[in-house]
């Protein structure tokens, strides 16, 4: 969790570091997590996934519905460069 303190946005993410595709379900467990962090009212809550192995095709489909920022592996590369 991390908290812009000027705006009161809440950054939610979580890391997996496995050889499977992160499905719906880590987003879903993540989501409810954050239904417990209630810092100030007034700030949006976003969510994002960083996976090693990339994210599934129904995983995908959520983010673009839910703006769900996904980072896999060759976007952490792209970005040391």
């Amino acid at each position: 969790m991390a908290l812009n303190a000027e705006s009161r946005d809440i950054l939610c993410c979580e890391c997996k570091w496995q050889k499977q595709k992160v499905g719906p379900d880590v987003y879903y467990s993540l989501k409810e997590k954050g239904g417990f962090v209630d810092w100030y009212s007034e700030g949006q809550k976003h969510f994002a996934l960083i996976s090693r192995a990339g994210f599934t095709s129904r995983m995908r489909e959520i983010a673009e519905e839910e703006k769900v920022i996904l980072i896999g592996l060759a976007d952490m590369i792209e970005l040391k460069k």
